[in-house]
């Protein structure tokens, strides 16, 4: 089973009136739950919904979830292509109304080059690509595939900026290990449902300036929101 499958399993159980959450469960025992809802409905960071002043264009939406950003823009007139590694998110994104919604996983944007003039890696989405070679590599295959002067807008989480005794430990057995201190190890369960394990890479937006610039990208506007959370606009340079 894809690891994002179980998110679309949840996606559709709520549709049906299921609003039992997520468990995000990280390799050293952390665990917590994350509600179904908010990949419904508005814009849970104040900072992520300002990032939208920034969109033009012909838009990709990656990793769209249960639409909640895509369907926004298409209702707002823009021309939104969302994509998702679960085709049940896929196929609830579809029941909601977005027209343009496809299953695709990140080593599949075949996209021709300068498809797009935006786009979004929302929702915590620019730890997607997993490791910092992966981003680098995502971030370059997004290089390709959008025009000359299109803006990547994204959202992530500075991983630092925490006083949780868990999560400092975390930190504190990456850095012994040679890894940042972001990196980290997930699956998600949802009932019965369990993904198996996954990388994620948090980064601060000095590492992901630092990361961008390996795959011809750089920060050139951020803004920061409460507990290490921030968005970013990325412009090629």
């Amino acid at each position: 089973m894809s690891s994002l499958d179980v998110f679309g399993k949840g996606f559709k159980a709520y549709l049906l009136g299921d609003d039992r959450p997520f468990v995000i469960l990280r390799d050293d025992g952390f665990e917590h739950e994350l509600q179904v809802a908010s990949f419904f409905t508005g814009f849970g960071m104040k900072c992520e919904r300002d990032m939208m002043n920034y969109v033009r264009g012909r838009v990709l939406d990656i990793g769209c979830g249960a639409g909640r950003v895509a369907l926004w823009l298409q209702l707002r007139g823009f021309d939104v292509t969302g994509i998702d590694l679960s085709p049940t998110a896929v196929e609830v994104c579809k029941l909601r109304g977005l027209t343009k919604c496809s299953t695709m996983g990140l080593e599949d944007l075949d996209f021709p080059p300068a498809s797009f003039d935006t786009a979004l890696l929302l929702g915590d989405n620019l730890a997607l690509g997993g490791t910092v070679p992966g981003t680098v590599a995502l971030l370059r295959t997004l290089h390709t595939i959008t025009s000359p002067d299109a803006r990547l807008i994204g959202s992530g989480r500075d991983p630092i900026k925490t006083e949780n005794p868990m999560h400092l430990a975390y930190h504190q057995r990456n850095r012994k290990e040679g890894k940042l201190p972001g990196q980290l190890r997930l699956r998600v369960r949802f009932g019965d449902e369990i993904s198996d394990w996954y990388d994620f890479l948090l980064l601060g937006i000095s590492e992901l300036n630092e990361t961008a610039e390996k795959a011809g990208w750089k920060v050139d506007t951020s803004v920061e929101g409460e507990e290490g959370l921030y968005s970013v606009v990325l412009k090629k340079g």
